[in-house]
């Protein structure tokens, strides 16, 4: 494992950790942690990243700019999470990797800023792996609302959609997914807990809805019984994340091929 820095939002550095595989140009999966905007480290997934390795990935953990109170980290997050798959993409030859063949697994948060990248700009991504991800902020908003407490969409934006309709839409990814033709380059993977109390399971179903609507190839993955923080706060080889890594494995390997050996 490497660490390294890559430019981010506004031109920072942002820590990274690169795991390769054994021979050189192999495909790489960037992986983008959870926390909601606020918490989460490039560690949370060490599991995932020994365990790609081990199926012919290299990996990219990446950290990028946390909400605090007072201190929305929108747009910054998401340029950071941009600015990985750029780097990745520029520099995979003197990194070790192949940067034409990009792939992306994120969970909750991360999945939100992953989407949002990749439907944004060109990013060179060609396989997304998204878990218990937040694709509509107004959604998610509301349904916080509902629910009580902390809203962690308020955190990233530091506005309501009512005062801010305009970012929450440009924010969204099932928003972008339906006027966007870069939909249709990814294979996406959209994996949930049918009883997550957190990121309602319809988020990941109506973007999935509008991702076929475009033409995208997509696989959602409801997992029974499962909640919401477990992706990367569980063991890789054992309970949900072995019973979905065959399936994540499989996707990725689709869309970008496998390193031999």
């Amino acid at each position: 494992m490497t660490t390294l820095q890559f430019p981010g939002a506004g031109g920072r550095s942002v820590p990274a950790e690169l795991v390769l595989h054994p021979e050189p140009g192999a495909p790489v999966v960037v992986l983008v942690h959870g926390g909601g905007w606020r918490l989460g480290s490039r560690t949370d997934y060490a599991g995932w990243a020994t365990a790609l390795g081990g199926a012919g990935f290299a990996t990219l953990s990446i950290d990028y700019t946390l909400a605090a109170p007072g201190a929305p980290s929108w747009p910054a997050a998401l340029d950071d999470v941009a600015g990985a798959f750029r780097f990745v993409r520029s520099h995979g030859r003197e990194l070790g990797v192949d940067g034409d063949r990009i792939g992306v697994l994120a969970t909750s948060a991360g999945a939100h800023l992953s989407a949002t990248a990749v439907l944004s700009a060109d990013s060179g991504v060609a396989a997304a792996v998204l878990v218990n991800g937040v694709y509509d902020l107004r959604a998610q908003h509301d349904a916080s609302v509902a629910r009580g407490g902390p809203n962690a969409v308020d955190g990233l934006i530091g506005a309501s959609p009512q005062d801010a309709p305009a970012i929450y839409a440009a924010a969204s990814p099932t928003a972008l997914a339906a006027t966007t033709d870069r939909a249709a380059a990814v294979t996406w993977t959209l994996v949930y807990g049918e009883r997550d109390p957190v990121v309602p399971p319809d988020q990941s179903q109506a973007f999935a809805a509008v991702l076929r609507d475009r033409g995208a190839d997509v696989r959602i993955v409801p997992v029974p019984e499962q909640t919401h923080h477990w992706n990367t706060t569980t063991p890789v080889d054992a309970g949900t994340n072995l019973a979905i890594r065959d399936v994540v494995v499989d996707r990725l390997g689709r869309a970008l091929g496998r390193h031999p050996g």
